[in-house]
């Protein structure tokens, strides 16, 4: 193999030449250990991550989600190790505290709703006075299992990673579902070299449910301000140029495969 070829193998799809390490900013196998690594915590087993490919926020079968579905999605995926499709347990007091899908009634359609569509399945039929319900993940549509990082299923497609403790999160829980749901598409365009340079025109959220109106998209994002998740570093218009945004990373940690100790599992 030349030199030539074998350089560019080592840039990942979606790098600039000013930051080579790819779509997270560096390679997963580097976040685990980052995690493992972090002062005065024990030791963590499993999957620390909730990872989804960039392309999933584009995918129809993604926006015509529900809001609690999109978000209940996010959860369950939340409890996945690698080890445990099949067997993920997903309690609906889970759920409780998460503005816009915290009702047993709201869970439970959503669950029907991701059963019906095909994002996952339930393996295990549980009740009030029964045995726990076990979910498992089909990855029908969310392709990302974690097999990415191994041997020859590594991928170079860009990537977008949530730390799994942002589940328990007060300030995660206390979010808006549209805003929730505008969240996690402007973290889909994030890389490591765009930050403050995002765009997400509301154009863009026109088809995807739950934050898909004018009025809907304006208030999340004025949520997401005020609560200091992103920040508006040019403000466009309906004839001008776009909005662009800048994610903080106060609350979401994971900001490229960097992890904020200080404020680490918190």
């Amino acid at each position: 193999m030349s030199k030539e070829i074998q350089t560019q193998t080592e840039i990942p799809h979606g790098a600039s030449p000013e930051d080579p390490r790819g779509p997270a900013g560096v390679s997963l196998e580097v976040l685990e250990e980052k995690t493992k690594r972090v002062k005065g915590r024990k030791k963590k087993t499993g999957f620390q991550f909730i990872i989804f490919f960039a392309e999933l926020y584009g995918l129809k079968e993604w926006q015509e989600l529900s809001a609690p579905a999109k978000i209940v999605y996010f959860h369950v995926k939340g409890r996945y190790t690698k080890k445990n499709n099949g067997e993920i347990v997903f309690p609906y007091s889970a759920m409780t505290g998460v503005k816009g899908c915290s009702t047993p009634n709201t869970v439970a359609k959503a669950v029907r709703e991701l059963e019906e569509k095909g994002w996952i399945k339930i393996t295990q039929t549980g009740g009030e006075f029964r045995v726990i319900y076990f979910y498992e993940l089909t990855f029908k549509y969310d392709l990302f299992d974690g097999k990415h990082l191994d041997g020859k299923n590594k991928t170079d497609k860009p990537y977008v990673i949530f730390q799994r403790q942002l589940c328990h999160r007060k300030a995660w829980k206390g979010l808006a579902a549209a805003s929730k749901v505008f969240y996690m598409c402007a973290k889909g365009r994030y890389r490591p070299w765009n930050n403050g340079k995002i765009e997400l025109p509301y154009r863009d959220m026109k088809g995807v449910k739950g934050c898909s109106s004018r009025d809907a998209v304006s208030k999340a994002i004025k949520e997401l301000e005020a609560k200091e998740w992103v920040v508006r570093t040019k403000i466009g218009g309906m004839y001008r140029f776009n909005n662009l945004y800048k994610l903080t990373f106060n609350v979401d940690l994971i900001d490229g495969g960097n992890i904020n100790k200080s404020k680490y599992d918190k």
